[in-house]
Order: structure tokens, then C-alpha cells, then sequence
């Protein structure tokens, strides 16, 4: 746990020199740590050993395209274990740098405080999971760092990013769905009112949804199968109050607020309300965390804002209050994943 602390301790503070203009070195020197960190880690997350075995696959087309993985992934371990001759370690360090460069750039290119999205970024537990469902993961970047594009009117980029994290991890398609759909409808509104309806019949539905979508595909139903290893516990339902209380607290007070201090935020509210919603179902079954995820991150360009608007810089009590609350959620992620204590390392 010390090695998780002393990391965050350094990000924290690397957090203030972090600003909304050209890289700098302190750009480099954020990105540098959370990449070598992520990327220099041995037997870490329970997905490390699961994909070792497939990256090992890899020696062929017809052995890797056995593997349960996306076919975009299966043809990279492919690829960078056959023809590149790369070892699995050298795998995950791609991976790490994929992954983190592409939200760090995303963050950097749409948040008018990166340093501290970063930082609430890493204490909501969106790093720590990466660390975990990696293939998952570096999916997701992908179709963000698409809608970048989206956003910029570069739809031939913006689709080949899509693609990229769709051939990836097929859960991605939902993303892409979603970040599409809203975007191309700014005016649509989602009111408090439609988030608890839709949860309260997603919950009355719930058996017959879950096991016409989830059991009627095959490439989950072994997760329909196992559903009884997929119950959620206590952490389960404290992520799913974190979420709903964030999500209630920031609607009374400064939406409007939060909204015109980014010109994003009205996007970026709406896909973590869709994050909220799914989020909810964890309560049945922890898997929808997963799924959330993909579109909770974007709650951490409304946090930073909340901080900006409310000028918590010079409010000591207030900011000392809130950079404590995400420290300790930091703390609670990297216990409850499953895997990543102790740290180890192929340094030490």
C-alpha cells in the first residue's frame, strides 16, 4: 500500500504545475510516472495472468485467433509477439503507453484544469483499473480519443479510432454509440426525473434483460452462466452511492454553472449520466461497473469544474475537504480491486 500512496503523493503535486496550454516538462514528467508505473508492474490485476496465456497464443493467426480476446487485440499480440519478438512484459509497457497517453491528451486537449481531471482521474479508480481490465482499458481510450476527433470534425480519424477500440473489446460499441448519439443531439436533455424512471423499469426488467442480452449472446454467455460469482458486495453498493451522491449534489446546485464555465460539460454531464444509470445495475450484478466505466470517467471534467466555479483554491477548509474525500476514495479502489496489492515491479 505504501508504493500506492508515495505514487499518489507525487501525482498530487504534480497535479498544480499541470496547465491548460503546450506541453511542458511537467507534462512529460505526470505522463512519464503514470505510464512507467502502470507499465513497469509484474503480475498485477487479476487480467495479467489471463492475457499472458493468450499473448503466449500469439505464435500463429490460427492459435491467436483461438483466444476469447477482440480480434484487434489478437492480431497486435500477434503482431508484437511473432514478428517483433516481443516479450509479454514489453506487451504490457505498449499497452500502459497507449492507454495513458491517450487520456492524458484527451484531458490536456478538453479540460481547462488537466492536472487536476488527472488527478480525480486516478483517485476515482479509473487508473487503478487499468491496471486490472488493461484489454478493456486501452479499448476505451481509443473511442474517447475518437470522440476528440468527433468533436473536431474529423470524422475519418474519429472512425478509425472507433474502430480500433471496437476491434479491441466489443463493449466499446456501446461507447461509440452513446458519445455518437449525444453529441449529434446537443439539445437533448436529460432530466433527473427520466434517470430514476429508467433505472426503477431497468430494475423491474432486470431478469428478463439481462437474460435476453447478455444470455442470448454468445460471446457472454458465460457470463449469464456465472452470474452467481458476480454479486456484488459492500464496496458494490458504497461506488454506487458515491456516484448517485456526486450526481444529486452537482444537479442542485451549479449545473448551469458548470456547463458554461466548459463548453464540453453539457456533452460530457450527460454521457456520466448514462455512466449513473448503468452504474446502478452493479447493485445486481458487479459486472455493470464495467461496463459504467467507459462512461463515469467523464464525471471527473465536472468534479474539476465544481472545484473551479466554487474557487475552492481559496477556500482552504473546503479544498482541504475535497482533496482529502478523493484521497480516501483513492485509498477504498485500491483495496477493492482485485489483484493489485501488493504493488510489484520487474524493478524491485
Amino acid at each position: 500500500m505504501i508504493v500506492y500512496i508515495i505514487f499518489y503523493i507525487i501525482i498530487f503535486l504534480l497535479s498544480f504545475k499541470i496547465q491548460k496550454k503546450k506541453w511542458d516538462v511537467y507534462d512529460i514528467l505526470f505522463l512519464g510516472i503514470i505510464i512507467l508505473f502502470s507499465g513497469l508492474r509484474y503480475g498485477i490485476g487479476s487480467d495479467y495472468i489471463l492475457y499472458e496465456s493468450s499473448y503466449q497464443l500469439g505464435t500463429s493467426i490460427e492459435n491467436a485467433l483461438q483466444s476469447r480476446t477482440g480480434i484487434g487485440y489478437t492480431l497486435l499480440t500477434y503482431f508484437f509477439n511473432t514478428k517483433l519478438n516481443l516479450n509479454y512484459q514489453a506487451w504490457i509497457f505498449i499497452v500502459s503507453f497507449c492507454t495513458n497517453f491517450l487520456i492524458y491528451s484527451f484531458m490536456k486537449k478538453h479540460s481547462e484544469r488537466p492536472g487536476l481531471v488527472m488527478l480525480i482521474y486516478i483517485a476515482l479508480g479509473f487508473y487503478a483499473f487499468s491496471l486490472n481490465g488493461f484489454r478493456q482499458s486501452i479499448a476505451t481510450m481509443f473511442v474517447i480519443y475518437g470522440l476528440n476527433y468527433l468533436q473536431r470534425k474529423k470524422k475519418i480519424k474519429c472512425l478509425i479510432f472507433y474502430l480500433i477500440g471496437f476491434s479491441i473489446h466489443s463493449i466499446s460499441l456501446l461507447s461509440i454509440l452513446v458519445f455518437s448519439f449525444l453529441y449529434l443531439k446537443p439539445k437533448l436533455k436529460i432530466r433527473p426525473l427520466y434517470v430514476l424512471i429508467i433505472s426503477l423499469i431497468g430494475f423491474i426488467l432486470y431478469d428478463f434483460l439481462y437474460l435476453k442480452i447478455v444470455g442470448g449472446m454468445d460471446a457472454y454467455q458465460m457470463y449469464y452462466d456465472t452470474a452467481n460469482e458476480y454479486k456484488s458486495g459492500v464496496g458494490t453498493y458504497l461506488n454506487v452511492l458515491f456516484y448517485i451522491v456526486i450526481y444529486t449534489f452537482i444537479m442542485i446546485t451549479n449545473m448551469k454553472k458548470i456547463e458554461d464555465y466548459n463548453g464540453n460539460n453539457n456533452l460530457y454531464f450527460k454521457i456520466a449520466t448514462i455512466g449513473i444509470i448503468i452504474n446502478i445495475f452493479s447493485i445486481k450484478n458487479w459486472l455493470f461497473n464495467r461496463v459504467a466505466l467507459q462512461f463515469l470517467i467523464f464525471i471527473t471534467f465536472i468534479l474539476a469544474s465544481y472545484y473551479e466555479i466554487q474557487d475552492f483554491r481559496k477556500k482552504r477548509l473546503e479544498s482541504l475537504i475535497f482533496y482529502t474525500v478523493i484521497f480516501i476514495y483513492y485509498i477504498m479502489n485500491v483495496v477493492s480491486f482485485n489483484g493489485i496489492l501488493p504493488y510489484q515491479s520487474v524493478i524491485f
